[in-house]
């Protein structure tokens, strides 16, 4: 009785420390290049999640189209979250899914969905571009590949 009781613990424990890692999605046939024009589509944005995405994505060398212009754009990304503040006034973000669509034709060229948890904002858009460097760049666009070259987000709260 007493190692069921240990091995509930631990089972327990564990689960709730489990490496979670987002589900993504790469159309290999029409996948976007670091040069496609992108604008970024986004009606609310209480945590400047846009705002820091498209930052990233410009140091990163990505061309990216004003809103205002986005039908001069080849693709449009879309994406929501959930959101929280810590007492610190920090970012954690519950959920965030994003998506890339050929603007012409509407074809997914690429989708991410992290699962819930609880991540600091910046390093889910940390991730989420490491993710799409390494297809579009290194050709790298499965998990399995691309999780020898990325760690993985933790479910932690605070552990990141």
């Amino acid at each position: 009785m007493k190692q069921l009781f240990v091995l509930l613990i631990i089972s327990y424990f564990l689960s709730g420390c489990s490496v979670q890692r987002p589900k993504i999605f790469f159309n290999l046939s029409e996948k976007p290049t670091q040069h496609s024009s992108l604008a970024i589509a986004m009606n609310e944005d209480p945590a400047n999640v846009r705002m820091d995405l498209q930052t990233n994505l410009l140091q990163a060398g990505y061309s990216i189209a004003s809103t205002a212009g986005n039908e001069n754009a080849e693709n449009i990304m879309t994406f929501s979250y959930n959101y929280y503040f810590d007492d610190k006034g920090n970012v954690w973000l519950n959920s965030f899914w994003a998506e890339i669509t050929r603007r012409e034709s509407g074809t997914v060229l690429m989708s991410i969905s992290y699962p819930p948890g609880n991540f600091k904002k910046n390093l889910v858009l940390k991730n989420f571009l490491t993710r799409m460097d390494l297809c579009i760049k290194e050709n790298i666009c499965d998990e399995k590949s691309q999780s020898k070259k990325i760690k993985p987000l933790d479910r932690i709260v605070g552990a990141n």
